[in-house]
């Protein structure tokens, strides 16, 4: 995750290393995260609101990672510069 991050930093904006990003904070967030707050609920209610917090903000950052490029590719004008969201519908340009 922190090479991830330090290369969204450095990046130019590449489409598939920010849907990388998004993917990975949430997985990372579901995963480890909020399975490991779902199995603390019953023992220690603090440590599983923060584990659910922790979660909560991984899963906003791989959302403002997809957001962040969304909005960049619609700065842009060049319908190259334009990020897939997912499969191609058909007569779609």
């Amino acid at each position: 995750m922190r090479t991830l991050v330090l290369l969204l930093l450095i990046s130019t904006g590449g489409c598939a290393l920010h849907q990388t990003a998004a993917r990975s904070y949430t997985q990372y967030a579901y995963a480890v995260i909020q399975q490991d707050a779902d199995e603390a609920e019953d023992q220690d209610i603090a440590l599983a609101l923060y584990l659910q917090d922790r979660a909560r903000r991984l899963y906003r950052s791989g959302s403002n990672s997809a957001a962040s490029r969304a909005r960049r590719s619609r700065v842009r004008s060049a319908p190259t510069s334009r990020c897939s969201t997912g499969p191609a519908r058909p007569g779609a340009r």
